[in-house]
């Protein structure tokens, strides 16, 4: 009974370890070394921790549109990081480069939100790569 009691601890201590382990910042970017992925490709990003989930929803907005990319938080990692993305067209010629920030915690849904200077019906039409 004891050595039954041992084992069940032993198999239960990686999850017990798992769910209280709450700090697991993000690593920061670094822009010498990006990797980069199509938006309907990435899936998950073992980097950040994430599964990237397509397709972005678009919201227009007075002065452009606004992208957001919803994330799986599935390493449960904390805290802020910036991400790249990139629009080219069809011929892949890079059309506007964006900036977003990755804000990851334990509760909610996580967003990255981006910025893009022309209306939806161009952004549709456009190739969207995420770097970082």
């Amino acid at each position: 009974m004891v050595m039954g009691l041992l084992l069940s601890i032993l198999l239960i201590w990686p999850a017990y370890s798992q769910v209280l382990d709450e700090e697991r910042p993000i690593p920061q970017l670094d822009s010498t070394s990006l990797s980069y992925c199509e938006l309907e490709y990435c899936g998950y990003i073992k980097e950040l921790g994430v599964e990237v989930l397509a397709p972005a929803e678009i919201r227009e907005g007075a002065y452009g549109t606004e992208i957001w990319v919803q994330v799986l938080n599935k390493d449960r990692m904390s805290g802020t990081r910036q991400i790249w993305a990139e629009l080219r067209s069809p011929e892949g010629k890079l059309v506007e480069g964006m900036r977003g920030e990755l804000e990851l915690s334990n509760q909610g849904p996580q967003f990255i939100r981006f910025f893009f200077t022309g209306p939806p019906e161009e952004f549709e039409s456009l190739s969207f790569t995420l770097a970082y």
